[in-house]
């Protein structure tokens, strides 16, 4: 529930909670570069997605870029 409080106590609530959130974008940033830091693998499942086929080309991710662009 909310309660009216002076300028004084909602300036210290209010720095109070910027603190958490700051240190929640530091965690999201720091869980960032760890999941980047990933090793990639290949993924051989979405090429033949490709309407036209088996393609080695990158077609296949365009494809499915295209796809999820216009929810199909």
């Amino acid at each position: 529930m909310n309660v009216a409080r002076s300028k004084d106590e909602w300036l210290a609530a209010r720095k109070k909670l910027l603190a958490k959130e700051n240190e929640l974008t530091r965690l999201r940033d720091a869980l960032s570069v760890e999941r980047r830091a990933l090793p990639w693998m290949r993924v051989e499942k979405y090429l033949d997605l490709v309407p036209k086929g088996r393609d080695e080309s990158g077609e296949a991710m365009n494809w499915l870029r295209r796809r999820d662009e216009y929810g199909r």
